[in-house]
């Protein structure tokens, strides 16, 4: 099973890059901040991926099984990063945890949830 990790060198994204790949995990790591070799220092296949760019992401979202999005850019108000997965995801049966989600839910506090739409859960950061 391939998973992407949306933000990947981030504090978050990197303790979950490094643990997948000690487990064994086929992992994937965007880039787009950060240089493509510290994404594959922590063990992940580097994919170049531009958050503001829809096809980059369709392009990395189709070649992977699940998805973990642990980034904190967000797009413009109408393509919100995580409502774009949801949309992205919804049919496919590929598997997206999100954190820091609450934006994205309009909320503003963080909380748990759920969306069926696309087997979308969040948690609090």
């Amino acid at each position: 099973m391939k998973t992407l990790v949306i933000g990947a060198t981030g504090y978050v994204g990197s303790h979950i890059v490094r643990r997948m790949v000690r487990d064994g995990h086929d992992v994937w790591g965007t880039t787009h901040s950060q240089p493509a070799p510290r994404v594959a220092a922590l063990g992940a296949r580097p994919v170049p991926v531009d958050l503001a760019d829809i096809g980059t992401l369709d392009a990395a979202l189709t070649a992977v099984d699940t998805v973990i999005y642990t980034a904190q850019l967000q797009l413009e108000p109408e393509h919100e990063t995580l409502t774009v997965l949801i949309e992205r995801l919804a049919g496919t049966g590929k598997t997206l945890v999100a954190q820091a989600a609450a934006r994205a839910a309009g909320r503003r506090r963080a909380t748990s949830g759920r969306d069926e739409r696309a087997r979308a859960w969040w948690i609090p950061p």
